[in-house]
């Protein structure tokens, strides 16, 4: 069995390091309304290229955003 390099504690503050929140409209479907409602929300992208983060590196701490 691999062992992480951290714990869930560290990845949390490692995540958090690399990630910001972007305030924004975000268009939200409801199947039973026939119009889509908008909701403003928070989205968490990654400081970096400004993707949405996907995974975190169990072992580097590198953030993989989505492309």
């Amino acid at each position: 069995m691999t062992v992480p390099s951290f714990d869930s504690q560290t990845a949390i503050l490692r995540w958090t390091a690399q990630t910001k929140l972007r305030l924004q409209w975000e268009r939200m479907h409801n199947v039973r309304a026939e119009e889509a409602s908008y909701e403003l929300v928070y989205r968490m992208i990654g400081s970096e290229h400004e993707r949405t983060p996907e995974v975190l590196d169990a072992h580097t701490g590198k953030l993989y955003e989505n492309k």
